[in-house]
């Protein structure tokens, strides 16, 4: 029965992580659609599945620092 209970809290977990994920992208998206350029600026970003986001949101960071 323990066993149980562990692998329900594992899996409450893994779906917790997996709401805080999407909770980030969509804040990133929402900072990128209230930046304004010249008028001719646009940014890809492509982030690999396996890509661990708090990089890729790390390195945005610092591109648009520098911009």
């Amino acid at each position: 029965m323990a066993t149980t209970v562990i692998d329900a809290t594992s899996i409450a977990q893994q779906g917790d992580d997996r709401h805080i994920e999407v909770w980030k992208i969509k804040r990133l998206i929402q900072k990128l659609d209230n930046c304004r350029g010249n008028g001719t600026s646009f940014v890809s970003l492509y982030i690999p599945p396996k890509e661990n986001m708090n990089l890729a949101t790390g390195r945005l960071t610092q591109e648009l620092s520098q911009a």
